[in-house]
């Protein structure tokens, strides 16, 4: 997650910064829009099945060179 831009990050057990960051998404649609359709976009990108199978593939390499 990019803070603020594909998403909102916050302390681990810290309630009231999470509970300020929802009231600020419900408060800010087109806000709120513009992070997700960013999120999307970065996932869609970054994850897609080609990326994934390259990144299969270079694990698989790695491990079958590691073999005696």
């Amino acid at each position: 997650i990019r803070d603020s831009e594909t998403g909102m990050l916050f302390d681990p057990g810290n309630v009231f910064s999470l509970r300020q960051k929802i009231t600020d998404l419900l408060e800010q649609t087109c806000r709120r829009l513009e992070m997700g359709e960013k999120a999307r976009q970065y996932v869609e990108e970054n994850f897609n099945p080609e990326k994934h199978y390259a990144q299969l593939m270079r694990i698989y390499d790695k491990a079958v060179s590691l073999s005696c």
